[in-house]
């Protein structure tokens, strides 16, 4: 239903959307959300540009706001449930003790949006906010409230104290936990500074072009920690004033993360507030915690997502070198109010996705960090990063270098994602027979390029036997034992070439994969190979390997100190080298180039080795607990390069590896053990650089009634495929529909199905660990791409 034949709906019922007081100057009436973001309590309309909301422009808002609650509610996808009568009930007891019919309605909203609890509660509480905020500060003129005052929002103390006896929360204190979250930032390792502008704090110089607030010249401060080992990031904005650039920040967002457990924290400066250049302020007179919901600034963990919880801008000067500064040893946990986004992902969507370049060759976990998951409600990463990020320069930043029309794909993905809906699937006990004669294939890892000698494959089950084919003849078949990459070795492709791939398990056979055709790479990069990149470039002494980025499929040459060269066939764009001189040592030098038929790229830029940390981290168990009938393991929270070995206790070692960043998918320990991991069972490792290590150990192995039902990102209607969002390493992931027909069965982040999604679907995903199957399933509906428009 549209929004404005309910408004009509809405007045035919009685229920008011007005408040019932005179209407401002003008009405405005939206058809969209008006509001695309609000960031550092800046405010961006639908089409990402500044705006300065007048009292016009607040009551159509308001009013887009509440009919679009009410829509929602009416269908019934509100979280919490209430009757209309109450709804009415609530509304007028507001209208008839407030006379300000801004402040009124802003109250309702409140009021409404903490009873239904809609799907945007986030968002929409941190919009409402603002705009209470800029009524009251910037068109009434009234004067900012203490740090320690009472608010009453904006309206009399009297009048706030009778809508409280009648349950309508009102008053609330300024800085009502300000002091308590410095505290619980610092009890978590959070390297807190004292304050900005003071001497622990470094300018790395000006950015202009910045996503938000275009009037304005930013600056980039960082303060570093080494105990607790962390980073802060500051970025003040100062507005242009005549000729020149005004001293005062009247945007000042600071994060502090801690890089070995990869906590972070968020504070901003308050509402009508703003701090002189260079001058010191203490940390206590910045919000953070749940005062950064009330204060309307923005919901920072809106677009603060992803693996490391900065927006980093990697082309502008001021951001050169930091990105392994900034780099968090896992998935960047924010420690934010319980409404706030809480960072979801990683995102497995782009595995779904061929593209001529792919933007998981760099997004990475210990690169420079995977994405968030943006089919989860992200409207601010969304709108003002993502798209921003990839628009034209000055602004857009990514990828580097520009020309986006090779990552076109990938791209596209992820924007379609972000209008994706909301996940609403539910857990429910399910007891579903295993088909014996289906299984999904794997996927063909593409792009693929004329020349290039190896083929990997995603998505086998443990212990399936994977066959690949190249124009309809079998090449090799090796045992699966990690869904995330299999090897193969193949003659030289030509362009043309057609490669699949199928798996045989416990007795039935997949069909073949969707195919992959090999083509020229001088078709993607007509102007030759480009030089590869060694990334992370953060490479510490007493390591063993380095990284390369490059072109799927190329030849790589890596050089130590002008000498010792090695070659390395790959096939997806981004490699692990060992080079011809180890273990490394401080000074040493590195330079790649890459090589495909006759075409040799030029260098990369060389990086140098470090000197490593006093200790390597503490390896961690991703998930920590481990299950009965598991084959495979994934460890997180690794030093660089360190090497990391894996045992189980009474059993002993399993085996030993090596990489060069901070995360390791699907070590098998299944094969060295001879069996999976039985109940009870704990599994160790230990991580050594420079020959001081680390130990840490999982919790026992859980037993087959324990194990969880597996996450799926939202299916869409068409797509042949689901997203694996969250399971334990290694599962066979098994895809019912509404019939208890079988429709997909294989392993991995994407689980390929035999037919397409309709919206009549329903899906129940399993999963399995051996002969160990989750007693729930995670159950939710198909839906339409267009589902906004389709259900307003």
């Amino acid at each position: 239903m549209k929004l404005n034949a309910y408004l009509l709906l809405l007045a035919i019922l009685g229920i008011t959307t007005a408040c019932q007081q005179p209407r401002p100057e003008v009405e405005i009436e939206f058809n969209e959300d008006p509001l695309m973001a609000v960031a550092h309590g800046v405010f961006l309309d639908a089409g990402g540009r500044e705006v300065v909301p007048d009292r016009a422009f607040i009551s159509g808002a308001q009013r887009y706001y509440i009919a679009a609650i009410l829509a929602e509610h009416e269908r019934g996808q509100t979280r919490e449930r209430i009757s209309g009568a109450l709804i009415k009930e609530m509304e007028q007891a507001i209208v008839e003790l407030v006379e300000d019919q801004l402040f009124a309605r802003s109250l309702y909203l409140d009021w409404l949006i903490e009873s239904t609890q809609p799907t945007t509660t986030a968002d929409l509480t941190n919009k409402n906010n603002a705009l209470r905020w800029h009524y009251y500060l910037n068109i009434l003129g009234r004067q900012s409230p203490g740090m320690d005052d009472v608010w009453t929002r904006g309206i009399p103390r009297d009048i706030a104290e009778r809508l409280e006896g009648r349950g309508i929360q009102v008053l609330q204190k300024i800085n009502s936990a300000g002091r308590e979250y410095l505290a619980a930032c610092r009890e978590a390792g959070v390297p807190v500074p004292d304050g900005m502008f003071t001497a622990e704090w470094t300018s790395r110089g000006i950015i202009n072009n910045v996503f938000i607030s275009q009037d304005s010249e930013a600056e980039l401060w960082i303060h570093t920690s080494t105990s607790p080992e962390g980073v802060c990031l500051a970025l003040p904005r100062y507005r242009f004033t005549g000729g020149g650039t005004s001293n005062q920040a009247h945007l000042l967002g600071i994060i502090c993360l801690r890089t070995q457990t990869n906590k972070a924290c968020y504070f901003d400066n308050p509402r009508g507030t703003s701090f002189t250049r260079n001058v010191p302020v203490g940390i206590d007179q910045f919000l953070g915690g749940v005062d950064l919901v009330s204060n309307g600034q923005g919901v920072c963990t809106d677009c603060h997502a992803g693996e490391n919880p900065f927006v980093v801008h990697p082309d502008r000067s001021a951001f050169a070198g930091l990105t392994n500064t900034l780099m968090p040893a896992g998935w960047a946990d924010p420690l934010v109010a319980a409404s706030w986004p809480q960072n979801p992902g990683p995102t497995n969507l782009l595995d779904a996705v061929s593209s001529t370049a792919r933007c998981d060759s760099c997004h990475q976990a210990g690169v420079t960090g995977r994405f968030p998951d943006v089919s989860t409600i992200l409207p601010g990463y969304c709108s003002v990063i993502l798209n921003t990020a990839v628009s034209a320069p000055p602004q857009g930043s990514m990828p580097p270098g520009g020309g986006t029309s090779s990552y076109s794909a990938h791209i596209t993905a992820l924007q379609q994602a972000c209008s994706a809906p909301p996940e609403i699937g539910v857990e429910v006990e399910v007891d579903f027979p295993d088909d014996p004669g289906f299984l999904s294939p794997p996927q063909v890892i593409g792009p693929l390029y004329q020349c290039a000698t190896r083929v990997s494959v995603r998505g086998a089950i443990y212990g399936a036997e994977v066959t690949l084919l190249i124009n309809g003849v079998e090449i090799d078949t090796l045992t699966a034992t990690s869904p995330y990459q299999e090897d193969f070795e193949v003659p030289e492709l030509v362009a043309g070439d057609i490669v699949t791939a199928w798996q045989h398990f416990q007795g039935s056979d997949s069909d073949e994969s969707p195919p992959e055709v090999a083509r020229d790479h001088l078709v993607d990069y007509p102007g030759g190979l480009p030089a590869p990149e060694i990334d992370p470039t953060l490479i510490y002494e007493c390591a063993h390997l380095i990284a390369v980025r490059h072109v799927p499929g190329a030849t790589l040459r890596v050089l130590t100190n002008d000498d010792h060269p090695v070659n390395r066939t790959t096939s997806i764009a981004w490699s692990m080298v060992r080079p011809g001189k180890t273990p490394f040592e401080v000074g040493d030098r590195f330079v790649a180039t890459q090589s495909l038929c006759d075409d040799l790229s030029p260098p990369s830029a060389p990086e140098l080795a470090t000197n490593a940390p006093a200790g390597a981290n503490a390896p961690v168990f991703d998930p920590p607990q481990p299950f009965v009938g598991q084959q495979i393991a994934t460890l997180s929270n690794l030093t660089h390069g360190a090497t990391t070995d894996v045992s189980v206790p009474g059993f002993g070692a399993l085996g030993s590896f090596s990489t060069p960043v901070s995360w390791y998918p699907d070590f098998d320990i299944a094969t060295p053990l001879g069996r999976a991991l039985a109940a009870g069972e704990t599994l160790s490792a230990t991580s050594r650089l420079c020959e001081t290590g680390t130990t840490t150990s999982s919790e026992p192995a859980g037993r087959c009634s324990a194990l969880p039902a597996p996450r799926i990102r939202t299916p869409l209607v068409g797509d042949q495929y689901v997203v694996v969002t969250q399971a334990i390493p290694g599962a066979r992931i098994r895809v019912y529909d509404q019939t208890g027909d079988e429709l997909g069965d294989g392993s991995g982040t994407i689980i390929l199905l035999k037919r397409p999604l309709t919206g009549a679907d329903t899906l129940t995903v399993i999963q399995q660990l051996g002969e160990c199957v989750s007693r729930t399933g995670y159950r939710i509906s198909v839906r339409n791409p267009d589902w906004r428009q389709r259900e307003q």
